[in-house]
């Protein structure tokens, strides 16, 4: 008799929890949100890859002339240049129209100009990309690495002038 009693109370507990859980759960309303975020598609592709390849073997100086700041960086040699090449980063960019011109670059082998592009960099705006031009068109449209967006940040916070 005692074991039937134990049975009774150990099943009305079971049930009993079964049906507050049951409660609990129905009383939870489980809401899902999809948020549909537009990330600006690149205008341009991505610089050929031969390209890159052909100015890290063969540029041996690239200049860069600012638009608004009293100052131009150059390199002389090939070891010079690659860690500017290196700025360049395999994503292709969107180019966006508030973002104002900084510099204009020239790459060049052995004193013939082999590529030409235009430097977009604005640590306030989140400008970081550069354009580069064939027949002086926009052809190829690249995010600028890590490593560039670094090195700009400290080229402008030294002189301690912002590009415009």
């Amino acid at each position: 008799m005692n074991r039937l009693i134990i049975k009774c109370f150990f099943y009305s507990c079971l049930t009993l929890s079964s049906f507050a859980c049951q409660q609990a759960t129905s009383k939870k309303k489980i809401v899902e949100a999809t948020v549909d975020v537009d990330f600006p598609k690149p205008n341009y592709p991505s610089i050929a890859r031969e390209t890159m390849e052909m100015l890290w073997d063969k540029c041996t100086n690239i200049d860069l002339i600012f638009s608004n700041l009293p100052y131009s960086v150059s390199t002389n040699t090939n070891q010079e240049s690659r860690p500017l090449l290196m700025h360049i980063s395999t994503d292709a960019a969107f180019v966006d129209a508030k973002c104002p011109l900084t510099a204009s670059v020239v790459y060049l082998a052995n004193g013939q100009i082999v590529l030409e592009g235009n430097l977009y960099y604005s640590d306030n705006q989140q400008c970081s990309y550069m354009v580069f031009l064939e027949n002086g068109q926009p052809k190829y449209a690249n995010y600028l690495s890590q490593q560039g967006k670094d090195y700009f940040k400290q080229l402008f916070s030294t002189v301690k002038i912002e590009p415009q």
